[in-house]
């Protein structure tokens, strides 16, 4: 298991710096980075290629077995991490909702969370829950999504910590929500593009890589996933994933 998340991780980051150069050069809405989000989604299209005849995983695109409640919640939640942070920016660090929604943004980042989800949920995350403890397979999951987004390092360890604070705790509350439901990829993908859409208006405090938002950001997700997993989970989310390969 250890080798498939390892290669899953290295071609996920090869994939994105060579996606990420495609788009600079290219000039393609530079400020929007939707291209090497699918770094990941690539890398765990070819490493379940590359296990297929030892794993036969199949990557599940919608689950019809998942209530609508769910992929509800799926929406709700990151916008409640993400309300809660921006109050706290816009009460006491001055920031300001003046993040332009445009079709082409929101279309870029749906794209993008696609692209990012059938790697992260779709592939990662199915391929290792049956085998670990749910807790410890979200962790796993959520330290290397955040390792994935290298910019932040910029803001020190300070700042990291909190960003991963607040990758883990999504990543507590998308096992919770999908571990039933084969980690589907419509459902990961309406919770990642709600978490974009919600931290948009935040854009100015994280791109300035304030530390005392990161810290609200950590903090709010960290709530609602505890929220999460007490109310949907309960015991079933310490348990190993019951999505199957």
């Amino acid at each position: 298991m250890a080798l498939r998340v390892v290669v899953f991780f290295v071609l996920a980051m090869l994939f994105t710096m060579i996606l990420g150069g495609l788009q600079q050069e290219a000039g393609v809405l530079p400020g929007l980075t939707f291209l090497p989000q699918w770094g990941p989604g690539i890398a765990g299209l070819i490493t379940m290629l590359i296990f297929r005849k030892r794993d036969g995983v199949r990557i599940t695109f919608f689950s019809a077995r998942m209530p609508v409640q769910r992929y509800l919640w799926a929406v709700l939640l990151p916008v409640a991490a993400g309300l809660l942070a921006f109050l706290y920016g816009r009460l006491f660090l001055g920031g300001r909702a003046d993040y332009a929604f445009t079709a082409a943004a929101v279309a870029m980042m749906l794209a993008g969370a696609l692209g990012e989800e059938i790697g992260w949920r779709g592939y990662l995350q199915r391929r290792i829950a049956p085998h670990m403890n749910g807790l410890l397979s979200a962790l796993l999951v959520g330290v290397l999504w955040t390792a994935f987004h290298m910019h932040l390092w910029a803001g020190g360890v300070l700042f990291m910590a909190f960003a991963a604070l607040a990758f883990v705790s999504m990543s507590f509350m998308l096992h919770t929500l999908l571990a039933e439901y084969e980690f589907n990829v419509v459902g990961a993908t309406l919770f990642h593009l709600a978490v974009n859409i919600a931290t948009a208006p935040s854009f100015g405090l994280i791109q300035n890589l304030s530390l005392s938002f990161m810290i609200a950001y950590g903090v709010s997700a960290a709530l609602v996933a505890v929220a999460v997993v007490l109310l949907l989970g309960g015991r079933r989310a310490v348990l190993p994933g019951t999505s199957r390969p």
